[in-house]
Order: structure tokens, then C-alpha cells, then sequence
């Protein structure tokens, strides 16, 4: 089972490696509030999300809409766990929303050097346009 709905389109955003080395690993098992252990966070692999280099394409239309992104959901998908201290290949994709002009997803596929299919996460964005106050004419104040 993928993190995919059938018959939707995806859209390259790039390709990346992540590194399990042990620093960045211990890192962000004491932020998750987990004690340093010698196995990589099952949610690890999204941290690809925060490069802005990487997801440039999603951030420019919420700019182009005067909109922030905010996570609203997301999923994974274990098929074998990541192992402390190698770097795997990750290759980020995009969607927008069918019929949802203020919604997009981000998916990441994590695969080893023989091409296994490791991990799979998405992340589904929410454009969010501050409407201004509430007397209808949009003004801030």
C-alpha cells in the first residue's frame, strides 16, 4: 500500500540524500523528548521537508497567494526501518488538490542504494489567507 491515492499525478520536486548519522539522529530523538538509543525515529525522514531548497515550488504559491503553510496532516508508511550512520536516497513530490486550490500534499519516497523502497511519508499543506478582521472590508486593524 502506497501513501498515494490511485490515479493521481505527481509532480517532481527533487531529489535528495538523507543522512542518518549519528549527531543529526540523537538530535532529533532528545527534541521528540526520546532518550539517544542507537535506532533512527520512525519519523525521521521527514525532516527533508523543512529545505527550503527542496520544496521552493510549494512555498512560492503560497507566497503567490499572500498565504502561510501550515501542516495540517500527515502519514506514513514503514516498509523496513532506517539504520543509524548511512544516507539514503529521497525523492520529494508534489500534488495539489483536486478541486482544493489551498491544499497540496508533499510525499517522500526513502529508498536504499539497491532502489528498495524503505519509507514513504506525506505531509498535507493547508494554504492559509488571513482574511483580515471581521467587518468585511479585509483591512487589518
Amino acid at each position: 500500500m502506497s501513501v498515494t491515492k490511485p490515479g493521481t499525478d505527481w509532480t517532481p520536486l527533487g531529489e535528495t540524500r538523507l543522512d542518518t548519522g549519528s549527531a543529526r539522529v540523537s538530535q532529533f530523538a532528545r527534541a521528540l523528548g526520546q532518550e539517544e538509543r542507537d535506532a533512527v525515529p520512525a519519523t525521521f525522514a521527514a525532516t527533508i521537508l523543512s529545505d527550503p531548497a527542496l520544496t521552493g515550488p510549494v512555498l512560492a504559491l503560497a507566497q503567490a497567494r499572500g498565504a502561510a503553510v501550515v501542516h495540517q496532516a500527515q502519514e506514513f508508511r514503514y516498509h523496513s526501518d532506517l539504520q543509524p550512520d548511512m544516507r539514503y536516497e529521497v525523492k520529494l513530490e508534489w500534488l495539489q488538490e483536486p478541486g482544493r486550490e489551498d491544499r497540496v500534499a508533499v510525499r517522500g519516497l526513502v529508498r536504499d542504494e539497491t532502489g528498495d523502497l524503505l519509507q514513504e511519508f506525506r505531509a498535507d499543506i493547508v494554504f492559509f489567507e488571513n482574511r483580515g478582521t471581521h467587518d468585511g472590508t479585509g483591512a487589518q486593524g
